[in-house]
C-alpha cells in the first residue's frame, strides 16, 4: 500500500503522541454548583453538577476542573484512573463535605492527583477524609474528619504508597469502638501512612486519638518519609498505652523524619487502674529501628501515665538522631520518670551526633546547653550555642529550612 505525504505526517504525529505518553483523548471536564449531571461536562456552559459524575466520565490524562462551592457528598468521590481533580480557586472556596456520612475522596490504586480542596466532615473506618491508595494529595485542607470503628486508622488521611504535599491536616480524630481491651487500637489521628508514603511541606495540627492503645496522634507512618512539616498540638489518649503524640514511626526498613518542627504534642494514659499504663514519646516514638531523625526541633511535648518515657523522643536500636534539638519536653509519673527529653533503649541504644539535649547524649558533637530560642518561638536567637554546630551532608547543598532559607549558612 502506498502512503501519501499527509498520511505519513499523521502517522508520525500519532507515534510521537504514543511515545510521549500523551493521550489524544485528554481534555477537561467541568463541575459547577449551577451545572446538571445530564450535561456533557465538556464546558462551563455544559458543566456537571456533582464531582463524581465528572470523574466517572473522565479518561486517563483528563483534568476534572471544579469551581467554587460546597459539594455535599453521600458517598466517596471514587477515582479509578490517572486523572487530575483540580479546583479553580483553591481550598478556601472549594469544599468537599462528607456530612459525617461518607469519606470524601478515594484514590483507588492509581497515580491520580487531587489539588486545591477542603475535605471536611468525612467519616470511615480507615481514612475519614481521604483514602489515598497511590496518587498525590496536594494544596488541600483536610479537617474535621473521623475514623471510627473496631481498629480505625487515619482520621484525616489513610495513605498507602502515595504522597501528601503542601497540605494542612487539622482537627481530625480516630476513635476505637472495640470493647476488647486487648485489641482496641487507634492509629494516625491526622495521617496513617504505609508502604513508603511521602509526607512533605505540610502542617499537621490538633488531631487526636482515643483507644486502649493509641499511637501517632499527628502521623503514624510505617517507614516512608516525613519532611519539612510542622507537627503540633496533637493528642494521643490511650486508656492503657499511648505513644507518639506527634509522630509514631515503625521503621524496620528505614524511615526518615527530616527538617520538621514537632512541638506541643501529648501522649497520655489513665492512671491507677493498672500500674503499668505507659506514655511514650510525646513528640516522636520510633518502633523497631533503623529510622533517621535529622535537622528537627522537638520541644514542648509531654507524656503522662503510671510510667512516662521520653517526653520528646523515645527511640531504640539502630536509630540515628542527627542535627536535632530535643529540649523543653516533660514527663510526669507516679513511678520514676525516665528521660524527660529523650528515652533511648538501654539494651540497643540509638546513635546521637551533633544534637542539643539534656542529659547530653553520648556521641560526636552533642551539647547540653539550652538551645536559645527566640521569645515565644523556636527559631534560634542571636548567641544560641546551636548556631553553626551541625554536621554537613550532601543533601543539604540545595535544601532549605522551614522558613525557606538555605539549610547551610556560614558554611556549616
Amino acid at each position: 500500500m502506498k502512503m501519501n505525504a499527509q498520511n505519513i505526517k499523521l502517522t508520525m504525529v500519532a507515534v510521537l503522541l504514543i511515545a510521549g505518553g500523551i493521550s489524544v483523548r485528554a481534555g477537561i471536564r467541568y463541575v459547577s454548583p449551577t451545572g446538571n449531571d445530564a450535561n456533557a461536562g465538556t464546558s462551563w456552559a455544559a458543566a456537571k453538577l456533582t464531582v463524581q459524575a465528572a470523574v466517572a466520565t473522565a479518561v486517563t490524562g483528563d483534568t476534572v476542573l471544579v469551581t467554587n462551592g460546597v459539594y455535599a457528598l453521600t458517598s466517596p468521590i471514587n477515582i479509578t484512573n490517572v486523572i487530575v481533580l483540580n479546583s479553580v480557586n483553591g481550598s478556601s472556596v472549594t469544599i468537599l463535605d462528607g456530612q459525617q456520612a461518607a469519606r470524601c475522596v478515594l484514590i483507588n490504586g492509581f497515580a491520580a492527583t487531587v489539588n486545591g480542596f477542603t475535605l471536611r466532615n468525612g467519616r470511615a473506618i480507615n481514612g475519614g477524609g481521604v483514602y489515598c491508595n497511590g496518587g498525590t494529595i496536594t494544596n488541600c485542607v483536610i479537617t474535621n474528619n473521623q475514623a471510627v470503628g473496631d481498629a480505625p486508622q487515619g482520621g484525616g488521611v489513610y495513605c498507602d504508597g502515595g504522597t501528601i504535599s503542601h497540605c494542612v491536616i487539622s482537627g481530625n480524630s480516630v476513635t476505637s469502638t472495640n470493647t476488647d481491651h486487648y485489641s482496641a487500637s487507634a492509629e494516625g489521628g491526622g495521617i496513617y501512612a504505609v508502604n513508603q508514603s511521602q509526607i512533605d511541606h505540610s502542617t499537621v495540627v490538633n488531631n487526636s486519638l482515643n483507644g486502649y492503645y493509641s499511637s501517632g496522634a499527628g502521623i503514624n507512618a510505617n517507614n516512608g518519609r516525613v519532611e519539612n512539616c510542622t507537627v503540633s498540638g496533637n493528642t494521643a489518649y490511650g486508656h492503657w498505652y499511648a505513644s507518639g503524640g506527634g509522630v509514631y514511626m515503625t521503621a524496620n526498613a528505614g524511615g526518615l523524619i527530616r527538617t520538621c518542627l514537632i512541638a506541643g504534642n501529648r501522649a497520655y494514659t489513665d492512671r491507677g487502674a493498672y500500674t503499668t499504663n505507659t506514655g511514650q514519646g510525646g513528640g516522636v516514638y520510633f518502633n523497631s529501628g533503623s529510622a533517621t531523625l535529622e535537622n528537627c526541633t522537638i520541644s514542648g511535648n509531654s507524656v503522662d501515665g503510671d510510667f512516662s518515657n521520653g517526653g520528646g523522643l523515645s527511640c531504640g536500636a539502630y536509630d540515628q538522631i542527627r542535627n536535632t534539638i530535643i529540649s523543653g519536653n516533660t514527663a510526669t509519673a507516679d513511678n520514676p520518670v525516665y528521660s524527660v527529653n529523650y528515652y533511648p533503649n538501654q539494651y540497643a541504644p540509638p546513635t546521637f551526633d551533633h544534637c542539643c539535649s539534656t542529659p547530653q547524649p553520648a556521641g560526636a558533637g552533642n551539647i547540653a546547653s539550652g538551645p536559645g530560642f527566640v521569645s515565644g518561638g523556636y527559631r534560634l536567637d542571636t548567641g544560641s550555642p546551636c548556631i553553626d554546630t551541625g554536621t554537613n551532608q550532601a543533601w543539604m547543598a540545595t535544601a532549605t529550612d522551614l522558613d525557606g532559607n538555605p539549610r547551610i549558612a556560614n558554611g556549616t
